[in-house]
């Protein structure tokens, strides 16, 4: 009897093992997603990433950023934050009139008059040039091996109408070889303008802040 019934049970375990087999390869090569589901973006939720791409306008810069919806449809950060599609910024001027579509500006101030209002503009370019330099403000030496180089920097100044910054605009304006071992100050005089020869050497004494153009 114990025999009998030891190999009717056998034969149950290896009729299981036959029917869960396939199963068990097909879960194998197909495993269950364990990938984390598409998360709906929420601009109400400080934990989502994407709101600091999406959820304000941008700061500056045209084309606005983008990013990627739940949905797979890419929107500018204007729209994701509600504006109209015509007026990203959402600052009621609409973007084919505004000269910055992706920074609100409904004033739309620009005051060197270029293609950018002032809240996005790049770079001023209201400079305008108020003193022309006329001697050195840097007198350098370079020595070498078989001479010595002065190099003479002038600078010009230049004032923004903008903002009524000044900035100076220090340039090379020339340079002349001197023998080594020679008078340098003779030589300078020989070979460039005589009142440039005169005060300090080899200290930069150029105006601040130095023109960024």
């Amino acid at each position: 009897m114990n025999r009998r019934f030891s190999v009717l049970a056998f034969c149950c375990l290896a009729l299981m093992a036959l029917t869960t087999a396939p199963a068990t390869a097909a879960k194998a090569k197909n495993p269950p997603a364990d990938r984390i589901p598409t998360k709906l973006i929420n601009p109400d939720d400080p934990r989502e990433p994407a709101l600091n791409l999406c959820g304000s306008v941008c700061s500056s810069g045209t084309p606005c950023d983008s990013c990627r919806t739940a949905g797979g449809l890419t929107t500018t950060c204007g729209q994701f934050a509600g504006h109209p599609a015509n007026d990203l910024d959402g600052d009621g001027v609409v973007d084919t009139n505004d000269n910055c579509s992706c920074a609100a500006n409904s004033n739309q101030a620009n005051c060197d008059g270029d293609a950018y209002g002032d809240v996005c503009d790049f770079q001023d370019n209201s400079w305008k040039l108020i003193t022309t330099g006329t001697q050195h403000c840097y007198l350098d030496t370079d020595n070498h091996t078989f001479n010595t180089t002065l190099e003479f920097y002038y600078q010009n100044v230049y004032k923004s109408s903008c903002t009524g910054q000044t900035c100076y605009q220090k340039y090379l304006r020339g340079s002349v070889s001197c023998s080594t071992g020679s008078d340098l100050f003779q030589c300078c005089q020989n070979k460039w303008f005589a009142p440039d020869c005169g005060g300090v050497w080899n200290q930069d004494q150029c105006g601040l802040p130095r023109c960024a153009f």
